[in-house]
């Protein structure tokens, strides 16, 4: 394959990629044909690397193309792939003459947002500060029209809101709230321009606020973004998502007819807008799944997490969405005394989300606390015990001693040695996590 043969193709998998990332890829057909293209296109551009064709431009649309199949790959939550291709890109992009900061930040934030997806928080901050730092460096440097300007500070307040989700899981809760309050003056000054964007950020303060518990803060900044949403979008999907925060609230004060009412909204937008099989109508059926779990309503938990599957796998295969359907059929299981049922299931959830999010994920520790709470119930305190300690593992590493979750799983532990009249055992267990810092 000659250079001029090489440009050729370059070109038209440069105009393919266009048509196929990332709207498309929640269809089966179109995830398919994504992958050709990616598989085809990777070809003929590590022969174009490979044989130094040094063209600007020509490197230029390397990069670009290589950090597209990355974006489209981390949409598939094929992450180790779609780190592989940002790899190539950012190699590339430091090669240029004249690098694009715009471009390596938005590399960064992508490459941040899988580290954050995949629970390893402390990397996702670093490079979120990587790719914000090459954002200030591009409002800082460059000439640019009105328009220009104000489109680069609402990429920088987006990479601020971001970092302040990554602070909040690292439970560093009043620098996210710093984050995010700078991504609100960003979009306050900008409003007039921008003020769908300020909606995504007030969904983000909302969000904050309602899982650190104040509640009446998150219905300020869920009202804030209603209100743009319903005024400037109408029946839109980012509507949906604040019908879907909204409901949240709800169901955080266990509210749960209102809860499911905004469920039920959340789903006839998305419904309308891209039908009964599309994942985010199976995002839907696990909350309304959630919610019904919640009134106490086992069968219809099990009869929705059992939609949204029939809906995820034959489009995403086994993505953490599935294992969120299969949790919620574990724990209806475990209420219905169903042990075998409820077993199958969370093992199902498990090995997806050890395969997916690793084995120190907080939703792999919410599999362990399930499996140790079945053996509970079924008198089996041995095998209940060896899971709610892997589960204080990961939880006490992430989530920190005394988050709720953490204090729940030691109480369970010594709740174990006390069935098993290992007293001293749990004595000990008690010490060790005095010594960690553990108030009672």
């Amino acid at each position: 394959m000659n250079a001029e043969k090489t440009f050729d193709w370059l070109g038209l998998c440069f105009t393919m990629m266009l048509d196929y990332i990332p709207e498309n890829l929640g269809d089966s057909i179109e995830r398919n044909k994504f992958i050709e293209i990616a598989e085809h296109a990777d070809l003929i551009l590590c022969y174009s690397v490979d044989h130094r064709i040094d063209d600007f431009e020509h490197k230029h649309d390397t990069a670009w193309l290589f950090k597209s199949i990355g974006y489209g790959y981390k949409c598939l939550a094929s992450y180790d792939l779609a780190m592989c291709y940002y790899q190539k890109s950012i190699s590339i992009m430091n090669e240029l003459p004249h690098k694009s900061f715009h471009e390596l930040a938005i590399v960064y934030s992508h490459m941040a947002t899988i580290y954050e997806e995949k629970a390893d928080h402390d990397k996702a901050y670093e490079l979120f500060n990587k790719s914000i730092g090459f954002m200030q460096s591009v409002l800082n440097a460059e000439e640019m029209s009105e328009y220009s300007y104000e489109k680069k500070h609402q990429h920088l307040a987006t990479l601020y809101a971001n970092i302040g989700n990554v602070c909040k899981k690292l439970e560093n809760h009043h620098q996210a709230l710093v984050w995010y309050e700078k991504a609100s003056a960003i979009f306050e000054k900008y409003f007039d321009a921008l003020p769908t964007e300020a909606a995504t950020v007030y969904n983000n303060i909302a969000t904050y606020f309602l899982e650190n518990d104040n509640y009446d803060k998150a219905e300020i900044y869920c009202k804030k973004a209603l209100d743009i949403r319903e005024k400037y979008l109408g029946i839109h999907l980012d509507t949906a998502v604040t019908y879907g925060v909204i409901a949240g609230l709800y169901l955080r004060r266990k509210q749960y007819e209102e809860a499911e009412k905004w469920f039920e909204r959340d789903y006839n937008i998305r419904r309308d807008i891209v039908g009964d099989e599309h994942p985010d109508t199976g995002i839907c059926f696990n909350n309304i799944a959630g919610v019904s779990f919640y009134k106490g309503n086992y069968d219809k938990c099990i009869l929705f997490s059992q939609k949204a599957i029939e809906i995820f796998l034959p489009i995403i295969g086994q993505h953490p969405w599935v294992s969120n359907s299969y949790f919620g059929m574990a724990q209806s299981y475990l209420c219905k005394s169903d042990f075998v049922n409820a077993q199958n299931y969370f093992e199902k959830s498990l090995l997806i989300r050890e395969t997916s999010l690793g084995i120190n994920h907080p939703d792999t520790a919410a599999c362990y606390s399930g499996l140790g709470y079945l053996f509970f119930k079924k008198h089996d305190y041995i095998e209940s015990l060896f899971w709610y300690k892997k589960s204080f593992n990961i939880r006490c590493k992430n989530l920190g001693i005394n988050h709720p979750k953490t204090k729940t799983t030691i109480s369970n532990i010594v709740h174990q040695y006390e069935l098993l009249k290992e007293n001293k055992k749990g004595q000990e267990f008690i010490e060790t996590v005095l010594n960690l810092g553990y108030e009672k």
